[in-house]
């Protein structure tokens, strides 16, 4: 059976964000933890004074780690389901339609949650520059959950992943 392209593009897209997601997550997580001197020593060019100061707080570390590893799961869920949804897997439409949900409640829940609580906080007691984020940086994070929900929900695309449910409307 061949692959409609819409799903090979979603799929190649969500194997390769997935793969360097998990791992720059799971790496800087344990980084963040166990190796703040060489994250630290490696970013010294990226990163501010205060910033690098500011790795030497554990409770800053410990929430920097945890924030990595909650996007290195959802990263992980991204890449099993792209990979199961390029074998043309019910199980990769399922995973998909988690990661999406996951991934745009997240983007939420870190600007409206921890951006205004857990981040202001240390940005106050650290003395932190406020967190500016680009616009054009982040745009890929958020667009494509949506471009991957919005294309597996099409009822060709859900009907070949067996969800005849959301064709008949059940």
């Amino acid at each position: 059976m061949r692959v409609p392209t819409s799903i090979r593009v979603i799929g190649l897209i969500g194997v390769v964000w997935g793969v360097a997601a998990m791992l720059l997550g799971l790496v800087g997580g344990v980084a963040m933890l166990v190796a703040h001197e060489w994250l630290a020593s490696i970013a010294r060019e990226m990163l501010s004074e205060r910033y690098l100061q500011a790795l030497e707080n554990a409770d800053f570390r410990r929430t920097g780690a945890v924030v990595l590893w909650i996007q290195a799961g959802i990263a992980t869920v991204l890449l099993v389901g792209s990979a199961q949804l390029l074998r043309l897997k019910p199980i990769g439409w399922r995973l998909m339609m988690i990661y999406a949900v996951l991934a745009i409640a997240w983007a939420v829940v870190d600007r409206l949650v921890l951006d205004t609580a857990v981040y202001a906080r240390y940005r106050q007691s650290l003395n932190l520059p406020s967190r500016e984020r680009p616009a054009p940086r982040l745009l890929p994070g958020y667009l494509f959950p949506i471009f991957a929900f919005y294309f597996l929900t099409r009822p060709k695309i859900a009907e070949r992943y067996g969800q005849d449910w959301l064709v008949r409307g059940d």
